[in-house]
């Protein structure tokens, strides 16, 4: 991590998936420290099609090992706070990407982060 590059935290792969359709994800990386959740990386962002219907492999496990991101994966201590803060039928509604975002967001580790997400569930609770 660049202590001059600001430090962005993209909680689902819709931001990832769009940014590369768009040609912009070399700029994100250029412009920010960017640190993706792990479910992300591992289950979700894996491929986007371009304008012209090329399918095209997102390959992030290369770019974490690379060090181009980093990877977040909640505590489990701040998983279960959530599971006691949140009404059970919010949680169970929930992906894992979802939870483990909603966890990040509630952990107060990553306040001088900028966050990026399009899970209408994070972003509610992160209100």
């Amino acid at each position: 991590m660049s202590p001059s590059k600001r430090k962005l935290i993209i909680l689902d792969a819709n931001v990832i998936i769009h940014s590369h359709e768009l040609g912009i994800w070399p700029h994100l990386l250029n412009q920010f420290d960017v640190c993706i959740m792990g479910t992300v990386i591992d289950e979700e962002a894996k491929y986007f099609q371009s304008q012209t219907g090329i399918k095209t492999d997102i390959d992030l496990k290369k770019s974490e090992t690379d060090g181009k991101i980093k990877r977040l994966d909640p505590e489990l201590a701040h998983t279960e706070k959530i599971y006691k803060e949140y009404k059970e039928i919010f949680i169970k509604g929930l992906d894992a990407g979802e939870r483990d975002a909603i966890t990040i967001l509630n952990s107060g580790n990553f306040n001088e982060h900028l966050f990026c997400s399009g899970d209408k569930s994070a972003i509610k609770a992160a209100a």
